[in-house]
Parts: C-alpha cells; structure tokens; sequence
C-alpha cells in the first residue's frame, strides 16, 4: 500500500544536523490520523546528500510500518425500524442490520437464540421454531446496510 504523502505525513524531507563528536540521531516523521479504513502501510526512509566531510555507508533504507489504527471492517447494529418487529407463523420478518464505515468486504454471521427466565440465552434448533436460525449476511466493499430474513415455522402450538 501506497501513502498519500501529503495527506498522511507532515514532511517529506528534512535535514538531521550532527554535532561534532555527534555519530547517532534520532528523526521524527509524524503520521496523520484519519477516517479512512486502511491496512497496514509502509514507507522507507532514506539518507542522501550527506555534506561536508562525512560517507554515507550503503544504501540501505530504513523501512517503517504503521499498523492500522481504524475499524477496518465497520461497526454493526440493528437500523431502529429492525428493533422490534411483529409477524404471523409462515411471514417472513426482514431486520436490517447497518455498517459504518463502509470499508471492505464483511461476512457478519448471525444466529437466533431463545432468552430463558433466568436471563441466560440457549441456541434454537433449525426447525423448531424458525426455518434458518444461524447463517450470514456478506457485505461488499462500500454497501451499508443488509437483511436477515426469519420465517416462523407453522405450527399448531399457542404462543
């Protein structure tokens, strides 16, 4: 991956001054934050031009890596209309889940879980109340929002 020099690093080039008796210093290049959802980057950092009575030995470049700071792949929730939401056996219930930012693709995997009185959850089986209990929805790079569909199953149980 690339840098956009002038977006992400304050300088490009720069002097480092050594005093006499001097032989090691210490540079600083600043990165700047952004919003933007990246990878981990690279840029190598060079000495050229040395002056006065000095030798540059090699050319061998110092390489820095930044690690990426930001989501990656986003934060997910349920959009408020998908909150709460009421259906007949065999109709299907459409619950939108949103992601922000958009960066990448996303497989999100879902599963249905049955909250019992004690306030623990248990799994439910496919079939036993809905026809797909666990699956997942694949968001592509820039999309913000994808479906989970629930479909009651018929039954001749009260609930």
């Amino acid at each position: 991956m690339v840098l956009r020099y002038h977006q992400e690093i304050t300088r490009e080039t720069g002097q480092v001054r050594f005093n006499v008796g001097a032989f090691q210093k210490n540079i600083s290049i600043w990165v700047l934050d952004d919003n933007t959802p990246e990878g981990v980057e690279t840029f190598k950092v060079n000495l050229t031009n040395s002056t006065g009575d000095t030798v540059l030995y090699g050319d061998t470049p110092a390489t820095v890596s930044i690690f990426a700071s930001d989501g990656g792949t986003g934060d997910f929730q349920f959009a408020s209309n998908s909150l709460n939401k009421t259906t007949a056996e065999s109709t299907a219930a459409a619950f939108t889940v949103e992601r922000n930012p958009r960066f990448g693709e996303v497989r999100m995997y879902w599963q249905v879980v049955c909250s019992l009185s004690d306030g623990s959850t248990t799994k439910l089986l496919p079939g036993q109340e809905f026809t797909k209990v666990t699956d997942y929805v694949t968001f592509s790079d820039g999309s913000s929002s994808q479906l989970i569909t629930l479909t009651p199953i018929k039954d001749s149980i009260a609930e």
